[in-house]
């Protein structure tokens, strides 16, 4: 069908794929023979299309950052709901403790106030027993 020779015609390749003419801007790209050397190298400097390429990959690669930060931003703020629902059982935990505590330690306090009051009457039981044998007994002398 076709026959591959050292050159290429890009006008017909033009007409038979159906490029505008503006589609070769670059002189890299632009019709001239063509060898079929690997050494061949090209300068995209100035080309628009190579330009644009490289402008498609730098718009893909920033929205596939975009969206690698938007779950991993996901991915944090389910860590850290998932950490301050941790932490507000543990405070609601904590307070009940405390609650708890502190009516043990008014409980204590009350007991230690009854203690305290009784050790007084024991005293003042005992001092008034003393103060009374002391008189008997300076009476029975």
């Amino acid at each position: 069908m076709y026959s591959w020779s050292n050159k290429i015609n890009y006008d017909v390749i033009i007409r038979r794929c159906g490029l505008q003419s503006n589609f070769f801007r670059c002189s890299a790209l632009a019709p001239q023979p063509f060898n079929c050397s690997y050494s061949t190298t090209y300068n995209y400097s100035n080309c628009s299309i190579y330009s644009q390429g490289k402008t498609e990959s730098l718009e893909h690669s920033l929205t596939v950052v975009l969206h690698e930060f938007e779950v991993e931003k996901v991915d944090i703020q389910k860590q850290n709901s998932v950490l301050l629902l941790r932490a507000c059982s543990e405070l609601t935990s904590l307070k009940h403790q405390y609650e708890i505590q502190n009516k043990e330690m008014n409980h204590v306090r009350q007991l230690a106030k009854c203690v305290l009051k009784e050790r007084c009457d024991v005293e003042q039981f005992f001092l008034e027993a003393l103060s009374e044998v002391r008189k008997e007994i300076v009476t029975n002398r």
